[in-house]
């Protein structure tokens, strides 16, 4: 991924030793070939072809704005940054300020801030100029972190929270289920007393 192209695995090797299969996690060496002749490695993800990685230009996320360099204080729709996700390092834009979300209970706001500043958490819109391959972060967080940088400096870090276009601005009413879920569950008694 993201761009489709076939590759098969001719070999497999965790920690120099050759191995028959690999688990999540661990540290492996492939030998692949690939079916085309435009394929490169760098920036590409692995996965099985009855069940693809999710590839977007467009994701919603949340971050936590680290730091941000002196001549630009704050962050506000527009802001261009380099995105390190994976394996692949591309420019991107804030298209959308979302929410802000408070630390320390994790409530997000109802209205859509016009900046954050050095510290904040919230509710973003990135968009990239490219395909790049991403899983939301409570299916796979190894593969839904990342990390905004510019001019050489580590601005803000971030989880990938949304990849699909169709369920983009729904983070509150999916909270709101979730949270209802856990009621319900807490409501179920445990035991039945015996009459």
């Amino acid at each position: 991924m993201p761009d489709n192209y076939k590759a098969e695995v001719l070999e497999i090797k965790i920690d120099k030793s050759p191995a028959q299969m690999a688990k999540c996690g661990e540290h492996v060496t492939m030998l692949v070939k690939y079916d085309s002749d435009v394929a490169r490695p760098g920036g590409y993800m692995l996965c099985n072809e009855e069940d693809p990685c999710p590839k977007t230009k467009i994701f919603e996320a949340q971050i936590n704005l680290q730091d941000l360099n002196p001549h630009t204080p704050v962050m506000a729709v527009g802001y261009q940054a380099m995105l390190h996700v994976n394996n692949v390092t591309t420019p991107c834009e804030i298209e959308a300020l979302l929410h802000m979300v408070q630390k320390k209970t994790g409530k997000y706001s109802r209205k859509p801030p016009t900046y954050i500043k050095k510290g904040s958490a919230a509710i973003v819109r990135i968009k990239v100029g490219t395909y790049i391959a991403l899983e939301n972060f409570d299916d796979y967080s190894d593969l839904g972190r990342f990390t905004l940088r510019d001019e050489g400096k580590t601005i803000a870090i971030g989880k990938v929270l949304e990849v699909n276009k169709d369920r983009f601005g729904k983070l509150l009413q999916r909270r709101d289920e979730k949270a209802k879920a856990a009621e319900k569950k807490e409501k179920v008694p445990t035991a039945w007393p015996l009459v």
